[in-house]
This record gives C-alpha cells, structure tokens and sequence, in this order.
C-alpha cells in the first residue's frame, strides 16, 4: 500500500485558516473601531447641540430677567399712578365740601371773634383765635351746633388778656366736621 503524506496540504490548510482567522479578527477590528469611532461622534455631536440648547436657554432665561425686572417697575409705576388718580378723585369729592366748609365757619363765626388759625386733621377741625368776650365765643359753638356742615363743638381753652392795650382773649375750639352723603355712600 502506498502511502500518501498529507502533512504538506494540511499544514497549508491550516496557514490558510489561520491567515483567514487573522483577517476576520482585523476586519473585525477595523469594523469595531470604525462603529466605535462613529458612536463617538455622534455622542460628540449630541453634546454640542445640548450646550447649543443650553446657551439658548440661558439666553432666554435672561432676557426673561429683564422683561420680569420692566414688568415690576411698570407695577410699581402704575400702583403710583393709580394711587395720584385716587387722591385726585378724593379732592374732587372733597372739593364743594371745602366751599361749604369755609362758608359754614364764616357764617358761625360771630362780630367780636376774630380767628387766627384752624387746622384739619381728617374730620377734625380746631380753631384758634380771640375774642372780645367769652359770651361770642358761647355764640359761635352754639352757631356750630345749629351748622350743617359742622358738630361736636368743644372749648379747649380761654385764656383772657386785660390791659391797657387789648381786652381780647385768647381761645381755641375743636369741632368735627359732618360726613357728607356722598362721602356715606363711597364708604359703604
């Protein structure tokens, strides 16, 4: 029988594999790198576009910040604004009670009491001046007390100067002032 050595095919065959698997295994590689590198990239670019987004939103964010900052100062402007436009209706209200006001004080005011001086805090009115006798100053809270416009007379004080050179006296009163009906009516 003959025999036939295989050795040389065999070896060849398996240099040939072996050279094959070598080429998968790089192609392999090769195919990972790439892939690899590609994800990368790609990632990278999501990155990018994330800080895009960011910077953008920031941006946005503080033009937000200043339109915010407007807003409250137009606020603040309008509270001011709508704050005048209430003082100025609550003059004009008050404005035909000032006319009844002077008036009423100028007619309960009789001869021989001069006035000085008055002051107004809210519906509270003190009047200062002189007199020539007690009894005028009894006449004007007993013309309060008949006045539309005027209640409550109290005498705070009367002080009397006798001299040569003067026999008035010095006083003061304190009176409030009536609610009109318009007033009664804003304030239900």
């Amino acid at each position: 029988m003959t025999q036939i050595n295989l050795m040389p095919w065999r070896q060849a065959r398996d240099e040939q594999h072996q050279q094959e698997f070598l080429i998968g295994i790089g192609v392999a590689a090769l195919i990972a790198a790439g892939s690899m590198f590609g994800y990368q990239t790609y990632l990278d670019n999501q990155i990018a576009e994330q800080k895009d987004q960011l910077k953008l939103v920031n941006a946005k964010e503080a033009e937000l910040q200043v339109i915010i900052k407007k807003i409250k100062y137009i606020e603040e402007k309008e509270a001011l604004i709508t704050q005048k436009i209430d003082v100025i209706y609550e003059l004009q209200t008050l404005r035909p009670e000032m006319v009844h006001f002077f008036y009423e004080i100028a007619k309960a005011t009789p001869n021989g009491v001069v006035l000085n001086s008055f002051k107004q805090q809210n519906k509270e009115v003190t009047l200062s001046g002189k007199t020539e006798s007690n009894t005028r100053v009894s006449d004007l809270m007993k013309n309060v007390e008949a006045s539309e416009w005027l209640i409550d007379p109290k005498l705070n004080f009367i002080k009397g100067q006798r001299n040569k050179e003067s026999s008035w006296s010095d006083f003061t009163l304190r009176t409030k002032q009536k609610v009109s009906n318009a007033n009664k009516d804003e304030e239900e």
